[in-house]
């Protein structure tokens, strides 16, 4: 359709299969269960004014964190969670991973991290933690993380190794 912003005053659930989201914005005000995955070059976003939860263990493409709840980490995984576009922190919150794992694949880029707006983890040295994927040498990539504190990370990978992969931070 037309439509270029779809409201979801409740619950998203996309079980299984791919959902396009075709260049439009998904504003979504309950929890999210995502067992699938969200494509396209629009957005998801979390615009609730209570808590909100992510779940499934499911793929993203663009994602915008825009929950205004008093909470300081309003929105929180259930499970781990893939990203392959952005992840936007549109306000001064936290993202409480807890403790699971969020990955970043190889063109995923976070947007407006800093002091007030990080991953949170639970602290715990089996936690999931923040995963970056490299597929070439680029500049350092900062992981925005923190338990009670910002305590963020940086790396950079220098030279050009034998083959890439990935780095895990867990605070």
């Amino acid at each position: 359709g037309t439509q270029k912003t779809i409201n979801v005053n409740s619950d998203f659930r996309l079980v299984a299969g791919t959902l396009n989201d075709n260049g439009n914005t998904i504003n979504i005000a309950g929890n999210v269960y995502n067992s699938g995955i969200h494509s396209g070059t629009g957005k998801l976003v979390l615009n609730g004014t209570a808590i909100q939860t992510i779940d499934g263990n499911g793929t993203y493409e663009n994602i915008d964190l825009f929950n205004t709840s008093a909470d300081p980490a309003p929105v929180s995984l259930l499970a781990a969670m893939t990203i392959n576009g952005s992840l936007n922190f549109a306000k001064d919150k936290l993202f409480n991973i807890v403790t699971f794992n969020l990955k970043l694949n190889e063109s995923a880029s976070i947007q407006s991290a800093g002091s007030a707006r990080y991953f949170k983890s639970a602290g715990n040295s089996g936690d999931g933690g923040l995963t970056k994927v490299y597929s070439s040498s680029s500049s350092s990539f900062n992981f925005p993380l923190g338990v009670a504190y910002y305590t963020p990370a940086s790396v950079a990978i220098n030279g050009t190794p034998a083959g890439y992969g990935s780095i895990t931070i867990t605070p």
